[in-house]
């Protein structure tokens, strides 16, 4: 009884194994092409392990086009913008979760108005912005527009809002 049964079952994940092997296939290949010397990648028949390894096109990506300044800019934004973010974020989702003031729920409905807008529409408003107060190209003209998002001070309001609901439910019993 059980050998019929697992036949599907057995079918199912080699189709899975196989469909998982096309996917990373080609992230594999590009790895191994980039540690392959310049014009063996474009061999025939293709060599999926390189013959004769070489770092020579990170040398030249670290080196030529500064990779490592791009990588530290891009660290530091990333960092600095989550970290404030998250404080900022934080701060104004428990002011609209838990203080009672006129207009908080025009406030609550304009903000999630504003989750339908595409992030296209103020671009060019904010670049206007960032230029006028002569922040383009510079970190802070980067890191200004990512403080708060409208997502991050909703979700912290919902999880207050609901943390509430629970806290009152438990005391109910």
């Amino acid at each position: 009884m059980r050998g019929p049964r697992q036949v599907p079952r057995i079918a199912l994940y080699a189709l899975l194994v196989a469909g998982a092997v096309l996917a990373v296939f080609p992230l594999l290949w590009m790895v191994a092409a980039s540690f392959m010397a310049t014009g063996e990648a474009s061999t025939y028949p293709p060599h999926v392990i390189p013959r004769a390894p070489t770092l020579e096109h990170y040398r030249d990506l670290f080196t030529r086009l500064n990779l490592g300044r791009s990588l530290f800019n891009s660290a530091l934004i990333a960092l600095v913008v989550t970290a404030l973010s998250v404080i900022i974020n934080s701060m104004a989702g428990y002011a609209l979760a838990k203080l009672r003031f006129r207009h908080r729920a025009r406030v609550y409905r304009s903000l999630g108005i504003g989750l339908i807008l595409p992030a296209q529409v103020a671009m060019l408003p904010l670049f206007l912005m960032m230029k006028e107060m002569h922040l383009v190209n510079s970190y802070w003209g980067v890191i200004i527009p990512g403080l708060a998002s409208i997502f991050g001070i909703l979700l912290t309001y919902l999880s207050r809002h609901l943390e509430r609901r629970h806290v009152a439910a438990h005391r109910a019993q």
